[in-house]
């Protein structure tokens, strides 16, 4: 689901509409309503971390769903070491940025590997 939001701009005065993805429709990991930690608040305060937390968790999910027990196994094992990481960035937002992108830069790859090995199993 996503929400639309009216924001002030910072210099002008000027309203700039900003579409929100409603966070509870596209990740149980982050709850906006209840930020569980500072990291969860600072990802929370900002926007474009919001998208980052909800487009994570569904490449993830997929991910997940495309690989065999043994690669799921791996996969959670990642996952922990990276959330332990996003921790580790507490309130920095350049962190948690940089964190993100390279994670779902990660999962993106691998997707992309798990989808053309399943493309090239039928083409034979």
């Amino acid at each position: 689901m996503i929400k639309r939001f009216l924001i002030p701009g910072l210099f002008s005065g000027v309203l700039w509409v900003a579409d929100v993805v409603d966070v509870q429709a596209q990740t149980r990991a982050l709850d906006c309503k209840k930020p569980y930690d500072m990291t969860e608040w600072s990802l929370c305060r900002e926007h474009w971390l919001v998208q980052r937390s909800a487009e994570e968790r569904t490449t993830y999910e997929l991910l997940s769903q495309a690989l065999l027990p043994a690669g799921k196994q791996k996969l959670q094992t990642l996952e922990a070491n990276w959330q332990q990481r996003l921790v580790s960035c507490g309130t920095d937002r350049l962190c948690l940025l940089a964190l993100y992108s390279s994670h779902l830069s990660a999962l993106r790859q691998q997707y992309r590997m798990r989808i053309d090995w399943y493309k090239g199993g039928l083409a034979r």
